[in-house]
């Protein structure tokens, strides 16, 4: 009757504990679950602090984006208003240095040349070397009230900051570009759609983008160096359609060499496209194997060659996951609780990697507001044990007591 309560692998975790004469025959349907409660690492060891961002005004948070400033503190981004797509949905920011995080702020209202409010999208912040920080993001063109969704019509713009973060400049509109690509979208470039650029060795700034007009299809537009945002070339759209919102991995010191993985429109693996040329040329876009995401994922190459993947299970947005790679191909799951809270929406994360080394993560908690974990790069990937993949629905609805028992296993192992 206990175990009739427990999601397997909760009830795995359980039974790891036990001694090898209470594991019986009637216990194999779990010996997956009980591989992965015995394999996965410590979450307790791996999220060295995580906090909900302030107290958001508006009901609807979502889409975050975060980067570190020169002088070290954090600031972070999203949009936020009453709903998706509403009129009233503006880009709001906090910053975080030795005093936690500061009130949160009204960056851009969304107010357009006629006066009226239209919706923010897809805020992504971006620190130059010089300094200066680019705050990208997207407002629709056309009114909520209007049948065609705000983010089938946005236009690309943007602001900078030269004092990290405190203040602003006024918002410019990326350059307008005669591609059918943005038939819809007024002509405006989109600038990266929501995850990070690459600022490449030449000092060109790598975004990755793409358009959910009539179809789903990735682009890449490259800003050229010191003229990130006045002189854009298009890359693309590549083929075949289908896919979104491209995070970047680096495969060589000098950049060359560069991974893209997507959000698919349909299935439930990733695409994938590869460059050797700095992202100006890329291959045709193909599936990961044995890799499993259909929603907003982020990717972060770390300092030490690693790859990290933050991404949600199909058919869910909970809970939010965390794997790892050494060439962006084959994937093991590390942490598949990185952020859990019942059924409730845990999903399109950002991850950057800071100067000290400690790998940042923001993502969407329930739209009700942004959660901001810090992760312990060298217990992710400084002789960490294999992790064996966990079945798309193992971690599908983790609820009752003993969601606790889950990171009580590995401290037990180790």
């Amino acid at each position: 009757r206990l175990f009739k309560r427990l999601h397997p692998l909760d009830e795995a975790a359980f039974l790891i504990r036990r001694t090898p004469r209470e594991i019986t025959l009637s216990h194999m349907p779990l010996l997956p679950y009980l591989l992965v409660a015995a394999l996965a690492l410590d979450r307790n060891l791996a999220v060295i602090s995580e906090e909900r961002i302030g107290a958001p005004s508006t009901a609807y948070n979502h889409s975050s984006t975060l980067a570190e400033t020169a002088e070290g503190s954090l600031v972070a981004a999203w949009y936020g208003g009453s709903a998706e797509g509403a009129d009233d949905v503006s880009i709001w920011a906090s910053r975080k240095d030795g005093s936690g995080w500061s009130p949160i702020v009204e960056v851009d209202d969304g107010r357009r040349d006629d006066g009226l409010l239209y919706a923010c999208w897809n805020p992504v912040l971006h620190t130059a070397r010089s300094g200066v920080i680019y705050l990208f993001y997207k407002i629709s063109s056309r009114r909520a009230v209007e049948t065609l969704a705000g983010y089938q019509n946005w236009w690309g713009c943007f602001k900078t900051s030269t004092d990290n973060g405190r203040t602003w400049s006024e918002r410019r509109w990326l350059p307008a570009n005669d591609s059918p690509l943005f038939a819809n979208f007024g002509k405006v470039m989109s600038g990266p759609v929501k995850n990070k650029p690459l600022e490449l060795p030449d000092g060109s700034l790598l975004s990755g983008s793409s358009t959910e007009a009539e179809s789903w299809q990735t682009h890449v537009e490259i800003g050229a160096a010191g003229n990130w945002t006045g002189s854009i070339a298009l890359v693309g759209p590549l083929q075949p359609t289908g896919a979104i919102q491209p995070a970047f991995l680096v495969l060589s010191p000098d950049y060359q060499n560069l991974r893209m993985l997507c959000r698919p429109q349909t299935g439930n693996n990733p695409f994938t496209a590869v460059s050797s040329d700095m992202g100006r040329t890329w291959s045709a876009l193909t599936r990961v194997p044995g890799l499993e995401t259909s929603v907003g994922l982020d990717a972060l190459t770390l300092s030490n060659g690693w790859h990290l993947l933050a991404h949600n299970l199909p058919p869910n947005r909970y809970p939010l996951v965390l794997s790892r790679s050494r060439d962006g191909i084959t994937w093991e799951r590390v942490l598949p609780d990185l952020s859990v809270s019942g059924t409730l929406r845990m999903d399109y994360p950002a991850m950057i990697q800071t100067r000290d080394g400690r790998v940042h993560v923001t993502h969407s908690w329930d739209r009700a507001g942004i959660k901001h974990l810090v992760l312990d790069q060298q217990y992710l990937t400084g002789g960490a044990a294999a992790v064996i993949a966990v079945p798309h629905r193992a971690r599908a609805a983790v609820q009752g007591p003993f969601h606790g028992i889950w990171d009580a296993v590995g401290r037990d192992l180790r």
